[in-house]
C-alpha cells in the first residue's frame, strides 16, 4: 500500500501591500489592505543594474491568507493564458505592482524570499476615491497631460517636490500634498517621454482639489 506524504507548501514570496494614504491617516489600523484588485506582474531578470526584459509581462498568482499577506507560490500566467508552475528561476527579478486606484509601482526581489514579508506601499493614483469628510478632506493637486489631438501622454514623469508621478494612457496624475506644506504657489516639472521638459506653476489652497490646466506635450 503507498502511502502519500502531504507537506505544506511554502511560499516563494510574501507581499505585504499597504494603502500609504489610509496608513498615514490611520483610518484602518497600520496596515491598511489596498481597495480593489491588485496584480503583480514580472518584467525580466536582473544581472546586476542590467534587466533582462521578458517578451511580455508575465503574471504571478497569489492569494490572500487571513491575516490579509498575498502569497506566491511559484505559479504563474503567461500573455496567451497558460498556467505555468516554478516559471520563473530562483533569481533576481523586477516586478510591477499594479491597481487601478494607485500608482504603478515596480521593485526588484530576488527569488525565493520565503520568511520575510515584501512590505510594498501603495500611493494614491487619479482614480482613488479620496475621503470628502472635512475632518479628512485631503489637499490636492490634480492634471491631466495630452498631445494636440487630445489624446492622454503616457510615461511623463511630473514632479513636485520630492513626489514623481508617472502617467499611464490618460495622461492623468494627482498628488496628496501635507498639511505642513505651506500653501501658496507650487511649482510642478514635467518630464514628457522625449525627455523635454516644462515648469508649471499653481497656486494651491489646503483642503480642497486644485487642479492645473491641461498640459499640451508637442512631440518633435
Amino acid at each position: 500500500m503507498q502511502i502519500l506524504e502531504k507537506r505544506p507548501l511554502k511560499a516563494i514570496l510574501i507581499f505585504d501591500l499597504i494603502d500609504a494614504f489610509q496608513q498615514d491617516l490611520k483610518m484602518k489600523g497600520m496596515t491598511p489592505r489596498p481597495r480593489g484588485e491588485t496584480k503583480i506582474f514580472a518584467l525580466g531578470e536582473l544581472n546586476g543594474r542590467s534587466l533582462a526584459p521578458f517578451p511580455n509581462p508575465i503574471e504571478l498568482i497569489t492569494v490572500q491568507n487571513s491575516s490579509g499577506y498575498r502569497l506566491f507560490f511559484g505559479k504563474v500566467k503567461l500573455q496567451d493564458g497558460r498556467l505555468r508552475n516554478r516559471y520563473l528561476q530562483n533569481k533576481k527579478h523586477r516586478l510591477r505592482v499594479v491597481n487601478p486606484h494607485y500608482q504603478s509601482l515596480e521593485i526588484d526581489v530576488t527569488l525565493p524570499q520565503p520568511n520575510q514579508p515584501l512590505s510594498v506601499k501603495l500611493m494614491p493614483g487619479y482614480a482613488y476615491s479620496f475621503p470628502t469628510a472635512a475632518n479628512f478632506s485631503p489637499t490636492l493637486i490634480r492634471g491631466v497631460i495630452h498631445n494636440p489631438n487630445g489624446n492622454g501622454v503616457a510615461h511623463a514623469k511630473v514632479k513636485l517636490g520630492s513626489q514623481t508621478y508617472q502617467t499611464d494612457e490618460t495622461g492623468q496624475w494627482v498628488f496628496v500634498v501635507p498639511k505642513s506644506e505651506p500653501a501658496g504657489q507650487k511649482s510642478i516639472r514635467v518630464t514628457f517621454p522625449d525627455k523635454s521638459t516644462r515648469t508649471i506653476k499653481v497656486e494651491m489652497a489646503h483642503d480642497a482639489t486644485n487642479t492645473v490646466p491641461a498640459t499640451v506635450w508637442h512631440s518633435s
